[in-house]
Protein backbone atom coordinates (compact mmCIF):
# COMPACT_ATOMS: atom_id res chain seq x y z
CA UNK A 1 0.00 0.00 0.00
CA UNK A 2 3.10 2.41 1.18
CA UNK A 3 5.12 2.07 -2.25
CA UNK A 4 1.19 2.58 -4.44
CA UNK A 5 1.06 5.44 -2.58
CA UNK A 6 4.76 6.40 -2.87
CA UNK A 7 4.46 6.11 -6.92
CA UNK A 8 1.02 8.10 -7.16
CA UNK A 9 2.92 10.62 -5.11
CA UNK A 10 5.57 10.98 -7.79
CA UNK A 11 3.76 10.71 -10.39
CA UNK A 12 2.09 13.32 -9.61
CA UNK A 13 5.02 15.48 -8.97
CA UNK A 14 6.29 14.62 -12.20
CA UNK A 15 3.14 15.34 -14.08
CA UNK A 16 3.83 18.83 -11.93
CA UNK A 17 7.25 19.22 -13.66
CA UNK A 18 6.07 18.91 -17.19
CA UNK A 19 3.12 21.68 -16.56
CA UNK A 20 5.83 24.00 -15.21
CA UNK A 21 8.10 23.29 -17.85
CA UNK A 22 5.64 24.36 -20.68
CA UNK A 23 4.17 27.20 -17.94
CA UNK A 24 7.72 28.56 -17.63
CA UNK A 25 7.86 28.82 -21.77
CA UNK A 26 4.83 30.81 -21.49
CA UNK A 27 5.93 33.45 -19.24
CA UNK A 28 9.44 33.68 -20.99
CA UNK A 29 7.93 34.38 -24.20
CA UNK A 30 9.25 30.88 -26.49
CA UNK A 31 6.86 28.80 -28.64
CA UNK A 32 3.56 31.48 -28.63
CA UNK A 33 1.81 29.79 -25.97
CA UNK A 34 -1.54 31.06 -25.56
CA UNK A 35 -2.38 29.35 -22.30
CA UNK A 36 -1.30 25.90 -20.64
CA UNK A 37 -4.04 23.43 -18.83
CA UNK A 38 -3.31 21.08 -16.08
CA UNK A 39 -5.58 18.06 -15.65
CA UNK A 40 -7.80 19.23 -18.31
CA UNK A 41 -11.04 18.17 -19.17
CA UNK A 42 -11.12 18.12 -23.34
CA UNK A 43 -9.61 14.65 -23.39
CA UNK A 44 -9.76 11.61 -21.20
CA UNK A 45 -6.65 9.98 -20.47
CA UNK A 46 -4.70 12.87 -22.75
CA UNK A 47 -5.57 15.59 -19.63
CA UNK A 48 -2.62 15.77 -18.05
CA UNK A 49 -0.76 18.58 -19.81
CA UNK A 50 -2.48 20.55 -22.08
CA UNK A 51 -0.45 23.53 -24.91
CA UNK A 52 -2.81 25.77 -26.72
CA UNK A 53 -0.51 28.40 -29.05
CA UNK A 54 -1.41 31.66 -30.39
CA UNK A 55 -0.95 30.79 -34.19
CA UNK A 56 0.37 27.17 -33.55
CA UNK A 57 4.52 26.22 -34.42
CA UNK A 58 5.97 23.77 -37.35
CA UNK A 59 7.35 20.35 -35.68
CA UNK A 60 10.41 19.14 -37.15
CA UNK A 61 8.42 17.14 -39.53
CA UNK A 62 6.46 20.17 -41.06
CA UNK A 63 3.22 19.60 -39.21
CA UNK A 64 1.30 22.61 -38.05
CA UNK A 65 0.84 22.24 -34.04
CA UNK A 66 -1.88 24.90 -32.81
CA UNK A 67 -2.68 22.35 -29.82
CA UNK A 68 -0.44 19.71 -27.66
CA UNK A 69 -1.48 16.98 -25.60
CA UNK A 70 0.55 15.34 -22.96
CA UNK A 71 -0.06 12.11 -21.44
CA UNK A 72 2.78 11.82 -18.30
CA UNK A 73 3.60 8.46 -17.38
CA UNK A 74 5.92 8.08 -14.59
CA UNK A 75 7.23 5.04 -13.16
CA UNK A 76 9.46 4.51 -10.37
CA UNK A 77 11.82 2.42 -11.64
CA UNK A 78 13.72 0.80 -14.90
CA UNK A 79 12.46 -2.81 -14.66
CA UNK A 80 10.49 -2.59 -17.59
CA UNK A 81 10.48 -0.53 -21.11
CA UNK A 82 8.15 0.40 -23.26
CA UNK A 83 6.68 -1.65 -26.45
CA UNK A 84 4.45 -1.61 -29.21
CA UNK A 85 2.48 -3.60 -27.40
CA UNK A 86 2.17 -1.83 -24.33
CA UNK A 87 0.38 1.18 -26.58
CA UNK A 88 -2.80 -1.33 -27.35
CA UNK A 89 -2.59 -2.82 -23.76
CA UNK A 90 -5.27 -0.69 -21.74
CA UNK A 91 -3.61 -1.89 -18.47
CA UNK A 92 -0.39 0.36 -19.36
CA UNK A 93 -2.63 3.55 -18.74
CA UNK A 94 -4.58 1.67 -15.48
CA UNK A 95 -7.59 1.08 -17.90
CA UNK A 96 -9.74 -1.34 -18.03
CA UNK A 97 -11.04 -1.77 -21.83
CA UNK A 98 -9.26 0.99 -24.01
CA UNK A 99 -5.39 1.66 -24.60
CA UNK A 100 -3.83 5.00 -24.87
CA UNK A 101 -3.61 4.11 -28.64
CA UNK A 102 -7.41 4.24 -29.27
CA UNK A 103 -7.73 7.55 -26.71
CA UNK A 104 -5.02 9.09 -28.95
CA UNK A 105 -6.86 7.96 -31.68
CA UNK A 106 -10.24 9.61 -30.30
CA UNK A 107 -8.31 12.77 -29.71
CA UNK A 108 -6.92 13.03 -33.23
CA UNK A 109 -10.81 12.62 -34.72
CA UNK A 110 -11.92 15.42 -32.55
CA UNK A 111 -9.19 18.18 -32.90
CA UNK A 112 -7.63 17.05 -36.67
CA UNK A 113 -8.49 20.06 -38.41
CA UNK A 114 -7.06 22.21 -35.70
CA UNK A 115 -3.84 20.60 -35.99
CA UNK A 116 -2.73 18.94 -32.99
CA UNK A 117 0.65 17.40 -31.18
CA UNK A 118 -0.33 13.83 -29.19
CA UNK A 119 2.70 13.49 -26.57
CA UNK A 120 3.56 10.41 -24.43
CA UNK A 121 5.47 11.67 -21.93
CA UNK A 122 7.22 8.69 -19.91
CA UNK A 123 9.94 7.84 -17.94
CA UNK A 124 10.74 4.79 -19.59
CA UNK A 125 12.36 4.17 -23.18
CA UNK A 126 11.39 1.93 -25.70
CA UNK A 127 12.74 -1.11 -25.66
CA UNK A 128 15.98 -1.42 -28.28
CA UNK A 129 14.72 -5.03 -29.04
CA UNK A 130 11.14 -3.97 -29.45
CA UNK A 131 10.25 -3.38 -33.42
CA UNK A 132 8.75 0.08 -31.69
CA UNK A 133 12.41 1.12 -31.31
CA UNK A 134 13.30 1.72 -34.86
CA UNK A 135 10.34 3.42 -35.53
CA UNK A 136 10.66 6.39 -32.96
CA UNK A 137 12.43 9.56 -33.53
CA UNK A 138 15.32 10.36 -31.53
CA UNK A 139 15.03 14.34 -32.18
CA UNK A 140 11.18 14.96 -31.06
CA UNK A 141 9.76 11.63 -30.72
CA UNK A 142 7.97 11.41 -33.97
CA UNK A 143 7.03 7.91 -35.74
CA UNK A 144 9.33 7.30 -38.83
CA UNK A 145 6.20 7.46 -41.33
CA UNK A 146 7.76 6.64 -44.60
CA UNK A 147 9.44 3.56 -42.78
CA UNK A 148 6.24 2.29 -41.38
CA UNK A 149 4.31 2.90 -44.52
CA UNK A 150 6.30 1.11 -46.74
CA UNK A 151 7.28 -1.86 -45.02
CA UNK A 152 6.32 -5.63 -46.83
CA UNK A 153 3.08 -6.87 -45.28
CA UNK A 154 5.06 -10.18 -43.72
CA UNK A 155 7.83 -7.92 -41.98
CA UNK A 156 7.85 -6.82 -37.73
CA UNK A 157 7.09 -3.18 -39.11
CA UNK A 158 4.51 -4.39 -41.75
CA UNK A 159 2.76 -6.75 -39.24
CA UNK A 160 2.63 -3.82 -36.78
CA UNK A 161 1.24 -1.70 -38.93
CA UNK A 162 -1.65 -3.88 -40.26
CA UNK A 163 -2.05 -4.49 -36.25
CA UNK A 164 -2.47 -0.98 -35.42
CA UNK A 165 -4.83 -0.32 -38.05
CA UNK A 166 -7.27 -3.53 -37.19
CA UNK A 167 -6.94 -2.46 -33.44
CA UNK A 168 -8.07 1.46 -34.40
CA UNK A 169 -10.60 0.43 -36.60
CA UNK A 170 -9.36 2.56 -39.45
CA UNK A 171 -7.13 1.71 -42.76
CA UNK A 172 -4.01 2.03 -43.09
CA UNK A 173 -4.11 5.84 -45.33
CA UNK A 174 -6.03 7.10 -42.25
CA UNK A 175 -3.63 5.42 -39.12
CA UNK A 176 -0.24 7.03 -41.61
CA UNK A 177 -2.41 11.27 -40.63
CA UNK A 178 -2.77 10.18 -37.47
CA UNK A 179 0.52 8.64 -36.37
CA UNK A 180 2.20 12.28 -38.01
CA UNK A 181 0.41 13.46 -34.73
CA UNK A 182 1.85 11.22 -32.14
CA UNK A 183 4.93 12.00 -30.23
CA UNK A 184 6.67 9.34 -27.67
CA UNK A 185 9.18 11.00 -25.64
CA UNK A 186 11.64 9.47 -23.07
CA UNK A 187 11.72 12.14 -20.21
CA UNK A 188 14.49 12.20 -17.98
CA UNK A 189 14.64 11.07 -13.92
CA UNK A 190 12.52 12.90 -11.58
CA UNK A 191 16.07 14.74 -10.41
CA UNK A 192 16.91 15.41 -14.10
CA UNK A 193 13.80 17.25 -14.95
CA UNK A 194 13.74 19.00 -12.27
CA UNK A 195 16.98 20.26 -12.79
CA UNK A 196 15.71 21.21 -16.36
CA UNK A 197 12.64 23.42 -14.56
CA UNK A 198 15.14 25.17 -11.97
CA UNK A 199 17.12 26.31 -15.16
CA UNK A 200 13.41 27.41 -17.20
CA UNK A 201 12.47 29.16 -13.26
CA UNK A 202 15.33 30.98 -13.34
CA UNK A 203 15.04 32.38 -16.75
CA UNK A 204 11.19 32.83 -16.43
CA UNK A 205 11.87 35.50 -13.47
CA UNK A 206 10.39 32.75 -10.77
CA UNK A 207 12.29 31.44 -7.99
CA UNK A 208 13.84 28.16 -7.83
CA UNK A 209 13.70 25.15 -6.14
CA UNK A 210 16.63 24.60 -3.17
CA UNK A 211 18.55 21.49 -3.41
CA UNK A 212 17.15 19.94 -0.39
CA UNK A 213 13.54 20.64 -0.59
CA UNK A 214 11.28 18.32 -2.80
CA UNK A 215 9.03 19.94 -5.66
CA UNK A 216 6.84 22.02 -3.30
CA UNK A 217 5.92 24.59 -3.69
CA UNK A 218 5.25 24.37 -7.59
CA UNK A 219 3.81 20.90 -6.79
CA UNK A 220 1.76 21.68 -3.90
CA UNK A 221 0.61 25.00 -6.52
CA UNK A 222 -0.01 22.91 -8.91
CA UNK A 223 -2.16 20.98 -6.64
CA UNK A 224 -3.90 23.58 -5.70
CA UNK A 225 -5.14 24.48 -8.70
CA UNK A 226 -7.03 21.18 -9.82
CA UNK A 227 -8.11 21.20 -6.30
CA UNK A 228 -9.95 24.60 -7.06
CA UNK A 229 -10.69 24.04 -10.87
CA UNK A 230 -8.77 26.43 -12.02
CA UNK A 231 -7.12 24.46 -14.52
CA UNK A 232 -6.76 26.86 -17.58
CA UNK A 233 -4.12 29.56 -17.17
CA UNK A 234 -3.07 32.15 -19.58
CA UNK A 235 0.14 34.17 -18.74
CA UNK A 236 -1.22 37.27 -16.84
CA UNK A 237 -3.29 34.51 -14.66
CA UNK A 238 -0.07 32.37 -14.11
CA UNK A 239 1.83 35.66 -12.95
CA UNK A 240 -0.77 36.61 -10.68
CA UNK A 241 -1.09 32.85 -9.22
CA UNK A 242 2.72 32.81 -8.59
CA UNK A 243 2.78 36.24 -7.19
CA UNK A 244 -0.16 35.27 -4.44
CA UNK A 245 1.98 32.26 -3.95
CA UNK A 246 5.27 34.42 -3.29
CA UNK A 247 7.40 32.64 -6.17
CA UNK A 248 7.20 35.45 -8.53
CA UNK A 249 11.13 36.84 -8.49
CA UNK A 250 10.83 39.66 -11.13
CA UNK A 251 9.93 38.21 -13.99
CA UNK A 252 11.70 36.51 -17.13
CA UNK A 253 15.03 37.61 -17.28
CA UNK A 254 16.97 39.28 -20.23
CA UNK A 255 18.61 36.40 -22.21
CA UNK A 256 22.28 36.01 -21.85
CA UNK A 257 24.27 37.85 -24.17
CA UNK A 258 25.75 36.27 -26.76
CA UNK A 259 25.37 33.11 -29.35
CA UNK A 260 24.09 29.56 -27.46
CA UNK A 261 25.21 26.87 -28.95
CA UNK A 262 24.66 23.11 -28.57
CA UNK A 263 26.32 19.85 -29.49
CA UNK A 264 24.38 16.44 -28.43
CA UNK A 265 26.01 12.92 -28.70
CA UNK A 266 23.79 11.93 -25.70
CA UNK A 267 19.97 10.96 -25.71
CA UNK A 268 18.54 11.39 -22.03
CA UNK A 269 17.47 14.50 -21.14
CA UNK A 270 17.59 16.28 -24.97
CA UNK A 271 14.14 16.39 -25.89
CA UNK A 272 14.36 20.36 -25.98
CA UNK A 273 17.42 20.08 -28.64
CA UNK A 274 15.76 20.46 -31.70
CA UNK A 275 15.00 24.42 -30.73
CA UNK A 276 17.26 25.24 -28.41
CA UNK A 277 19.54 27.96 -29.27
CA UNK A 278 21.05 29.31 -32.72
CA UNK A 279 23.18 26.41 -34.25
CA UNK A 280 23.18 22.32 -33.56
CA UNK A 281 25.38 19.83 -34.19
CA UNK A 282 23.93 16.34 -33.96
CA UNK A 283 25.94 13.94 -33.51
CA UNK A 284 23.51 11.39 -31.55
CA UNK A 285 23.61 8.74 -35.09
CA UNK A 286 27.31 8.78 -34.75
CA UNK A 287 26.70 6.75 -31.72
CA UNK A 288 24.96 3.38 -30.68
CA UNK A 289 24.61 4.16 -27.06
CA UNK A 290 27.76 5.15 -25.16
CA UNK A 291 30.14 3.75 -28.51
CA UNK A 292 30.83 5.18 -31.22
CA UNK A 293 29.17 3.69 -34.58
CA UNK A 294 31.22 0.77 -35.67
CA UNK A 295 32.10 2.18 -39.35
CA UNK A 296 32.81 5.84 -37.41
CA UNK A 297 35.80 7.04 -36.60
CA UNK A 298 36.43 9.80 -34.01
CA UNK A 299 38.73 11.82 -35.57
CA UNK A 300 36.65 11.96 -39.45
CA UNK A 301 33.07 11.75 -38.00
CA UNK A 302 33.11 13.04 -34.53
CA UNK A 303 36.54 15.63 -34.48
CA UNK A 304 36.29 17.45 -37.64
CA UNK A 305 33.14 18.28 -37.55
CA UNK A 306 33.04 19.34 -34.07
CA UNK A 307 35.85 21.74 -35.25
CA UNK A 308 34.07 22.55 -38.05
CA UNK A 309 30.80 23.07 -36.74
CA UNK A 310 32.66 25.67 -33.75
CA UNK A 311 34.88 27.64 -36.16
CA UNK A 312 31.62 28.30 -38.33
CA UNK A 313 29.48 29.89 -35.45
CA UNK A 314 31.90 31.03 -32.55
CA UNK A 315 34.64 34.08 -34.01
CA UNK A 316 36.80 36.27 -32.80
CA UNK A 317 34.80 38.64 -30.13
CA UNK A 318 31.79 36.80 -29.50
CA UNK A 319 30.32 35.69 -26.07
CA UNK A 320 29.16 31.77 -26.28
CA UNK A 321 27.30 29.85 -24.24
CA UNK A 322 27.91 25.96 -25.09
CA UNK A 323 25.17 23.31 -24.27
CA UNK A 324 26.83 19.92 -24.41
CA UNK A 325 25.06 16.82 -23.79
CA UNK A 326 27.54 14.69 -25.26
CA UNK A 327 30.27 12.55 -24.41
CA UNK A 328 33.35 13.41 -22.05
CA UNK A 329 35.83 13.83 -25.09
CA UNK A 330 33.65 16.06 -27.26
CA UNK A 331 33.41 18.57 -23.93
CA UNK A 332 37.63 18.18 -24.34
CA UNK A 333 37.49 18.61 -27.95
CA UNK A 334 35.39 21.82 -27.66
CA UNK A 335 37.75 23.65 -25.21
CA UNK A 336 40.51 22.32 -27.99
CA UNK A 337 38.22 24.06 -30.53
CA UNK A 338 37.76 27.37 -28.45
CA UNK A 339 41.16 27.93 -26.01
CA UNK A 340 42.42 31.40 -25.46
CA UNK A 341 42.88 32.06 -28.61
CA UNK A 342 40.33 31.53 -30.75
CA UNK A 343 39.52 35.09 -28.76
CA UNK A 344 35.83 33.98 -27.94
CA UNK A 345 34.58 34.69 -24.68
CA UNK A 346 32.92 30.80 -23.51
CA UNK A 347 30.00 29.85 -21.21
CA UNK A 348 29.87 26.07 -20.32
CA UNK A 349 26.33 24.91 -19.28
CA UNK A 350 26.47 21.85 -17.12
CA UNK A 351 24.10 20.02 -15.17
CA UNK A 352 25.13 18.69 -11.92
CA UNK A 353 24.22 17.99 -8.05
CA UNK A 354 22.56 21.17 -7.68
CA UNK A 355 20.95 21.70 -10.92
CA UNK A 356 21.98 23.54 -14.13
CA UNK A 357 25.17 25.67 -13.32
CA UNK A 358 26.14 28.32 -16.05
CA UNK A 359 29.99 28.70 -15.68
CA UNK A 360 31.85 30.78 -17.35
CA UNK A 361 35.78 30.40 -18.29
CA UNK A 362 37.75 33.25 -15.73
CA UNK A 363 39.70 35.97 -17.09
CA UNK A 364 43.14 35.36 -16.30
CA UNK A 365 43.09 38.98 -13.52
CA UNK A 366 39.75 36.85 -12.26
CA UNK A 367 41.04 33.60 -11.69
CA UNK A 368 41.61 34.09 -7.85
CA UNK A 369 40.48 31.06 -6.16
CA UNK A 370 40.42 31.78 -1.96
CA UNK A 371 39.65 28.00 -1.30
CA UNK A 372 42.92 25.80 -0.11
CA UNK A 373 43.14 23.21 -2.88
CA UNK A 374 45.77 20.09 -1.58
CA UNK A 375 46.18 17.73 -5.00
CA UNK A 376 47.37 14.44 -4.08
CA UNK A 377 49.66 13.03 -6.55
CA UNK A 378 51.02 9.54 -6.84
CA UNK A 379 53.03 7.31 -9.45
CA UNK A 380 53.39 3.55 -10.13
CA UNK A 381 55.89 2.30 -12.20
CA UNK A 382 54.22 -0.08 -14.96
CA UNK A 383 57.18 -0.61 -17.50
CA UNK A 384 60.63 -0.38 -17.30
CA UNK A 385 61.15 -0.03 -21.39
CA UNK A 386 57.43 1.71 -21.92
CA UNK A 387 57.49 5.49 -23.75
CA UNK A 388 54.10 6.39 -22.54
CA UNK A 389 52.34 8.22 -19.65
CA UNK A 390 49.25 7.83 -17.98
CA UNK A 391 47.61 10.36 -15.79
CA UNK A 392 44.10 9.22 -14.05
CA UNK A 393 42.11 12.83 -12.74
CA UNK A 394 39.88 11.15 -9.94
CA UNK A 395 37.75 14.85 -8.52
CA UNK A 396 34.41 13.30 -8.36
CA UNK A 397 35.61 9.44 -7.38
CA UNK A 398 38.79 7.70 -7.18
CA UNK A 399 39.58 5.62 -11.10
CA UNK A 400 43.18 4.56 -10.40
CA UNK A 401 42.72 1.24 -9.94
CA UNK A 402 40.47 0.46 -12.99
CA UNK A 403 42.68 2.98 -15.02
CA UNK A 404 45.76 0.61 -14.15
CA UNK A 405 43.58 -2.65 -14.41
CA UNK A 406 42.59 -1.45 -18.18
CA UNK A 407 46.22 -0.36 -18.85
CA UNK A 408 47.76 -3.33 -17.99
CA UNK A 409 45.42 -5.33 -20.35
CA UNK A 410 45.36 -2.54 -23.02
CA UNK A 411 48.55 -0.64 -22.99
CA UNK A 412 51.94 -1.81 -22.55
CA UNK A 413 53.36 0.70 -23.80
CA UNK A 414 52.69 2.83 -20.39
CA UNK A 415 55.42 3.68 -18.72
CA UNK A 416 54.47 5.73 -15.25
CA UNK A 417 50.70 6.05 -13.93
CA UNK A 418 50.34 9.14 -12.13
CA UNK A 419 46.78 8.89 -9.69
CA UNK A 420 46.03 13.20 -9.73
CA UNK A 421 42.87 13.28 -6.96
CA UNK A 422 41.68 15.98 -4.48
CA UNK A 423 42.22 15.49 -0.62
CA UNK A 424 38.40 15.22 -0.42
CA UNK A 425 36.87 13.95 -3.64
CA UNK A 426 32.97 14.26 -4.64
CA UNK A 427 30.79 15.33 -6.74
CA UNK A 428 30.15 18.66 -4.64
CA UNK A 429 34.46 19.25 -4.16
CA UNK A 430 34.59 21.48 -6.92
CA UNK A 431 32.88 25.02 -5.60
CA UNK A 432 33.25 27.24 -9.02
CA UNK A 433 34.86 28.38 -12.34
CA UNK A 434 37.91 29.57 -10.29
CA UNK A 435 38.44 26.78 -8.23
CA UNK A 436 38.61 24.25 -11.93
CA UNK A 437 40.83 26.71 -13.43
CA UNK A 438 43.20 26.21 -10.83
CA UNK A 439 42.95 22.73 -10.69
CA UNK A 440 43.07 21.93 -14.28
CA UNK A 441 46.38 24.43 -14.58
CA UNK A 442 48.10 22.54 -11.83
CA UNK A 443 47.22 18.76 -13.68
CA UNK A 444 48.42 20.33 -16.80
CA UNK A 445 51.95 21.24 -14.79
CA UNK A 446 52.63 18.46 -13.25
CA UNK A 447 51.90 16.54 -16.50
CA UNK A 448 54.36 18.10 -18.43
CA UNK A 449 57.01 17.97 -15.51
CA UNK A 450 56.23 14.35 -15.53
CA UNK A 451 57.40 14.07 -19.04
CA UNK A 452 60.61 15.29 -18.58
CA UNK A 453 61.09 13.72 -15.08
CA UNK A 454 60.44 10.18 -16.70
CA UNK A 455 61.90 11.43 -20.24
CA UNK A 456 59.13 9.96 -21.46
CA UNK A 457 58.02 11.09 -25.11
CA UNK A 458 55.50 9.36 -26.39
CA UNK A 459 51.91 9.63 -25.87
CA UNK A 460 50.22 10.67 -22.75
CA UNK A 461 47.02 8.80 -21.71
CA UNK A 462 43.83 10.85 -19.96
CA UNK A 463 41.68 9.41 -18.16
CA UNK A 464 39.01 11.29 -15.48
CA UNK A 465 36.53 11.34 -13.32
CA UNK A 466 35.77 15.10 -13.11
CA UNK A 467 32.73 17.68 -14.01
CA UNK A 468 32.17 18.50 -17.03
CA UNK A 469 33.24 21.92 -17.13
CA UNK A 470 36.74 21.17 -15.98
CA UNK A 471 37.26 18.47 -19.36
CA UNK A 472 36.58 21.95 -21.35
CA UNK A 473 38.74 23.88 -19.68
CA UNK A 474 41.62 20.97 -19.70
CA UNK A 475 41.15 20.76 -23.68
CA UNK A 476 41.65 24.22 -24.24
CA UNK A 477 44.97 24.05 -22.89
CA UNK A 478 46.05 20.10 -23.68
CA UNK A 479 48.19 21.04 -26.76
CA UNK A 480 50.63 21.95 -24.30
CA UNK A 481 50.78 18.28 -23.08
CA UNK A 482 52.40 17.11 -26.15
CA UNK A 483 50.54 13.54 -28.17
CA UNK A 484 47.47 12.96 -25.97
CA UNK A 485 44.84 9.45 -26.15
CA UNK A 486 41.84 10.57 -24.08
CA UNK A 487 39.41 7.54 -23.12
CA UNK A 488 35.64 6.89 -23.04
CA UNK A 489 34.27 5.19 -20.03
CA UNK A 490 31.10 2.68 -20.48
CA UNK A 491 29.49 3.31 -17.16
CA UNK A 492 26.39 0.59 -18.12
CA UNK A 493 28.74 -1.86 -18.63
CA UNK A 494 28.67 -2.12 -14.50
CA UNK A 495 32.60 -2.73 -15.08
CA UNK A 496 35.09 -0.56 -13.82
CA UNK A 497 38.07 -0.74 -16.07
CA UNK A 498 35.67 -0.52 -19.21
CA UNK A 499 37.45 1.97 -20.99
CA UNK A 500 37.50 2.51 -24.63
CA UNK A 501 40.22 4.68 -26.49
CA UNK A 502 38.41 8.04 -28.54
CA UNK A 503 40.39 10.76 -29.65
CA UNK A 504 43.73 11.59 -30.09
CA UNK A 505 45.45 14.89 -29.77
CA UNK A 506 46.30 17.14 -31.69
CA UNK A 507 44.20 16.45 -34.31
CA UNK A 508 45.73 16.06 -37.82
CA UNK A 509 46.50 18.26 -39.91
CA UNK A 510 45.33 19.02 -43.55
CA UNK A 511 41.50 18.14 -42.74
Amino acid sequence: MAKAVAARIFGDDYQALVFWLEACKMLIGEDDIEHVEIESDDVKSLDDVVVHYNDGHRGVDGRLIRKAFYQVKYHVDYRDSLSAGALTDPSFINASSVSFLKRAKTAWDDHKEMGLAIILYNTWGVASTDVLGGLISSEDGHFAIEKMMSAKPRSKIGKLRDLWAKHLGCDVEELEDFLGSLRIVQGGTLSEVRAALNDRLARAGLKTMSHSSPLSPYADLARALIKSKRTSLNRDQLIECCKASELWDGGPRRKIVGKRLAIRSRERCTEEFSSWGDARLDLLPHFDGRGLCSDLNWHDDVGMPVVKFLAQNAHIGDSVVLWLPVHYTIFALAGYALDARSGVSVTVRQFGTYGVQDWAIPLPENNRCEASICLCQHDVELSATGTDLAVAIGVAHEISGDVEEYLKGNVPSVKVLRTVTLEHCGPCSIRGPEMAARIVDEIVCSVRNLRQTFKCRGVTHVFYAMPAFMVFMLGQRIVSMGAVQLYEHDFDSGLGAAYSPSLAFPLKKGN
